[in-house]
């Protein structure tokens, strides 16, 4: 950083480049001075200054309406220009203009950059470039301005919100970008507003051009046939339904913005430029992560691949990655207990419509624990089959709790006749360590429903947890269809029950179902769910890491809230009521019970006993004189 150049702005008091100075010499940065507003001697409006002329001020969009105008040498519209053609090079608009750069020292960052000269010998890199503030037309606030239209200067979000969401203009019912306003306000085309009109596309010539002479949904059209175009040329017909998919999304700027900065549009290039048909066998061999999640996702988001059950499927094909550099009798032992033993269960429960998520976590969680004991019997020149108690117990004693989870392996290996019974239960962590106190727990969900302190979707998460106990895999996948309203009172719909919501609660649901934008890129279809909490991949709700992550990031941990709040429920509700409205199994149901309320079994034995002597007793005073009376014996 040049001291020399940057200096410490007297306003905002950052380190930027002086644009102006005041009268006792303290420097001004571009952001902080108020540029000043003269009277433009072309419309007499009041505004910033843009150019000196012979006749007097310009004010911003009268400098640009009066530019020389052509066709660009690049690009080819019919646009102001921001250089004349020359011998050597040729016309440029302002969209295709840039500066003459020179790779060397940036004078505010001091990085090595292809930098812009500013005033006098400064060179300053393009991220450092003072880019001044001024209020925006539409919405009014002050940011840096991407176009100056007739309605006044534009933020960048408003200019794509207003260039590419085209309505129908009032005065001229034409549906354009609505630049301009009329008297009363209304938003108006450029063209009924006196701005001049953009060149049409070249190839629909219904929408405004947006760059090479096209629009940008056709410009999106042939930027996608160039990607997915095989070694010949052609695109193959396996496609054909990506294309009109992603062609047809409401925001084709966006779309495009995609596809030149993402690695997910790289990897999706080189598998169509591969020209084989693309399989989930295919994406199966590529490299796990978030490129090949997302491209699968996208491809069976429109219907390129058959849907999946993708939690449990992926499972196979990481166990062949992580058996790769592993023994083969490893291979031999964990191969079969994984995909007969713990897929085929997990396979019955989702087939019953049952979440599975978290049970796919587990599987990997316990072909790790197999191989690290695996890994130990081979340091001690063990197998299974000469496992004896002492060693086991060895092994559990010298490592965390979680090795006590093996004793489902060593089960399905006894039954086989690999190894010989083994004494070995699971450990089960300490439900009263973990619980929040009924005080703690009203005043989480209190300040849940009332403090703006936390993001809208972690209010909704904690909220649903404290008051439900509801499970992170059951709040994850609801949608704005879950969200029922029946007069005046609202619901939540699980699987099969529904719950009342209250009134502060209903508001929160209703608020985030507003604001939720599910798959901005994609177009909404019938078959797509507008999830309450979507994630990175398309169709697809947050993930059980991300949202854990997201709920521990904001200091709130899941399980004890949720202990708190089923033991709360218990010790109220009947286990066939707690099971039918939390949509929770009545053996689950049945063990919160037993564990909160109090075993009235030997009571009511008790009871009937006490019972029954009562009466036997009263049957003997009434049969026999009372000298004849012997008492019986409690």
């Amino acid at each position: 950083m040049d001291p020399q150049v940057v200096q410490p702005c007297v306003e905002c008091g950052q380190s930027r480049i002086p644009a102006v100075r005041r009268e006792d010499g303290q420097p001004v940065c571009e952001r902080c001075w108020d540029r000043p507003q003269r009277e433009c001697s072309r419309c007499h409006t009041v505004d910033l200054v843009k150019a000196l002329t012979a006749d007097g001020p310009l004010c911003p969009r009268c400098y640009h309406d009066q530019r020389e105008r052509g066709e660009c040498g690049l690009c080819g519209d019919v646009a102001a220009l921001a250089r004349r053609a020359t011998e050597t090079q040729p016309a440029r608009c302002y969209r295709c203009y840039r500066r003459p750069t020179q790779h060397t020292t940036c004078a505010f960052c001091g990085q090595q950059r292809d930098c812009q000269r500013l005033a006098g010998e400064h060179w300053v890199c393009r991220r450092c470039m003072p880019k001044p503030k001024r209020p925006c037309g539409h919405c009014g606030r002050s940011r840096p301005t991407a176009a100056t239209w007739p309605l006044g200067p534009v933020c960048q979000p408003c200019y794509v919100r207003l260039r590419y969401g085209g309505r129908r203009c009032r005065t001229c019912g034409q549906v354009r970008p609505l630049t301009g306003r009329d008297d009363n306000g209304t938003g108006i085309c450029g063209p009924c507003a006196g701005h001049a009109s953009p060149a049409p596309c070249r190839t629909c010539a219904t929408a405004d051009a947006y760059a090479h002479g096209a629009c940008a949904r056709c410009l999106l059209h042939a930027r996608l046939r160039d990607l997915l175009a095989d070694p010949t040329g052609q695109v193959p017909a396996q496609f054909t339904p990506l294309i009109d998919e992603l062609t047809s999304t409401p925001n084709p700027v966006r779309m495009l913005t995609w596809l030149q900065t993402t690695t997910s549009s790289q990897l999706l290039g080189r598998l169509a430029a591969s020209g084989e048909s693309i399989s989930h066998a295919t994406l199966d061999a590529l490299p796990a992560g978030h490129d090949e999640c997302y491209v699968r996702a996208l491809l069976v988001r429109t219907n390129v691949l058959p849907t999946r059950q993708e939690s449990l499927d992926r499972i196979s094909p990481w166990l062949d990655r992580l058996l790769a550099e592993r023994p083969t009798r490893h291979a031999q032992l964990l191969q079969p207990y994984v995909q007969w033993e713990l897929l085929r269960k997990a396979r019955r429960r989702s087939a019953r419509g049952r979440s599975v998520d978290g049970l796919a976590l587990k599987i990997r969680a316990e072909a790790f624990l197999i191989l690290e004991f695996l890994t130990w019997l081979d340091s001690r020149k063990l197998t299974l089959a000469i496992l004896r108690q002492g060693h086991l117990e060895d092994w559990l004693d010298s490592g965390p709790a979680r090795r006590h989870d093996l004793c489902m392996f060593l089960t399905w290996a006894h039954r086989r006749g690999l190894t010989d019974a083994h004494d070995i239960t699971p450990v089960r962590s300490s439900r009263d360590s973990r619980f929040l106190t009924d005080d703690e727990r009203w005043a989480q969900l209190r300040e849940c429903l009332n403090s703006d302190a936390f993001p809208l979707r972690v209010r909704v998460g904690r909220a649903l947890t404290l008051l439900y106990g509801l499970p992170a895999s059951r709040i994850r996948h609801l949608t704005a269809a879950d969200i029922q309203q029946s007069g005046t009172e609202s619901y939540l719909r699980l699987r099969t029950s529904t719950l009342f919501l209250p009134p502060r609660m209903a508001d929160l649901l209703a608020e985030l179902a507003d604001t939720t934008r599910d798959e901005p890129l994609l177009p909404p279809s019938a078959a797509t769910q507008q999830w309450l909490f979507p994630g990175n991949i398309p169709g697809q709700p947050m993930s059980a890491p991300g949202f854990s992550l997201l709920m521990r990031r904001h200091g709130f941990h899941v399980q004890p809230a949720r202990i708190a709040a089923l033991v709360a429920l218990a010790e109220k509700l009947p286990a066939p009521v707690l099971a039918e409205l939390l949509d929770i199994s009545i053996d689950t149901a049945h063990k919160w019970a037993a564990y909160t309320q109090p075993n009235w079994s030997a009571y009511l034995a008790v009871r009937d006993q006490n019972s029954t002597r009562d009466r036997l007793l009263q049957a003997v005073q009434q049969t026999t004189r009372r000298e004849d009376f012997i008492p019986i014996p409690r």
